[in-house]
């Protein structure tokens, strides 16, 4: 038996803000369960990159909110509705290819922050999945300055930052990050801590399989 016939579900969503782990751990579950795995940014960057236009104004302008090159000279709670206005956008985009793969009956991992806890209540996604194949869960971050590390250590989207975006930076994502753990309780989808990191899979692995 391969390791994919024990799995409990066949779409697994791993959602949270920027710097908590997200990549790594879907990393490391889709070599150990001989998986592909997709970051939703991909959808965003495909959509912008075809120069989108979406048939209300402002959500086109929500797609391409981060294109700004200012946008981390804003405050962190605009930077928050920006993050939110994106998963919105986004939403219809990760649905079908969850519902795709839903379709083919090949599971597969989608992480990013672009992924809302509401997803799950979209009538595509339960017309499709009855039996629960789709689990999400969200990584909860552990503080501001955990992010902030967390960010420059990995190094993406850091260049061209001064001190104070780079703070604005995390204090935004600390702000989705609690948006999105206070979603996921109010649709049931289930939280982990962050830290410890090097036990983050096994545990997002464990809160996937209790559904």
């Amino acid at each position: 038996m391969s390791a994919t016939d024990r799995l409990p579900w066949d779409v697994l969503l791993i959602g949270g803000p920027s710097g908590v782990g997200k990549s790594t751990s879907a990393k490391h579950l889709a070599r150990q369960y001989v998986l592909p795995w997709v970051q939703v940014d991909d959808l965003r960057l495909t959509l912008q990159a075809s120069q989108v236009r979406l048939p209300d104004p402002e959500d086109t302008r929500r797609l391409y909110f981060f294109d700004s090159p200012d946008v981390w000279t804003m405050s962190p709670e605009y930077v928050l509705d920006g993050f939110i206005g994106i998963g919105k956008i986004l939403s219809p985009a990760i649905a079908k290819v969850i519902t795709n793969h839903l379709a083919t009956a090949e599971p597969i991992i989608l992480e990013g922050d672009g992924l809302l806890p509401s997803l799950l209540t979209r009538a595509d996604i339960q017309e499709w999945d009855p039996n629960g194949r789709v689990r999400a869960v969200m990584v909860a971050p552990p503080d501001e300055k955990t992010i902030l590390r967390n960010m420059l250590a990995r190094g993406r989207g850091i260049p061209g930052q001064s001190e104070s975006d780079l703070r604005r930076n995390s204090r935004a994502n600390w702000l989705y990050g609690t948006w999105l753990v206070a979603e996921a309780r109010r649709f049931g989808v289930p939280v982990v801590d962050s830290e410890p990191l090097v036990s983050l899979s096994d545990r997002i692995a464990t809160a996937c399989a209790s559904i």
